[in-house]
């Protein structure tokens, strides 16, 4: 494993944002054409408002990176024992963010 310095964190978080939207988009597209799962994504620089109303439609999979997914948890504005009793699954993208002492010390 290697460390990543703040700039390369900052980066590679950047891109991670900005592929959960795309990801999010197909797996609904695929969903769609399936008639099956609803999906959301959660990422920095995106609009809250927009994903706490995807969040309380119920998806079935939400696409997130850590530290938004943890703003939406810690925020209460969804109700999130109904959130989770749907829930299917949870893709944390740039997840080694979890390592990063910032994130640790959050989660503590």
């Amino acid at each position: 494993m290697s460390l990543l310095t703040t700039a390369e964190a900052d980066a590679t978080a950047a891109l991670s944002a900005e592929s959960a939207t795309p990801m999010a988009s197909a797996a609904a597209a695929a969903a769609a054409r399936a008639g099956r799962p609803r999906c959301a994504s959660l990422s920095g620089g995106a609009s809250r408002v927009q994903e706490v109303s995807a969040l309380r439609q119920l998806p079935d999979v939400v696409f997130a990176t850590p530290g938004r997914c943890l703003a939406h948890l810690t925020d209460e504005a969804v109700d999130l024992k109904s959130l989770f009793s749907r829930l299917q699954l949870l893709v944390l993208l740039d997840a080694e963010a979890l390592l990063a002492p910032a994130m640790r010390c959050v989660m503590i």
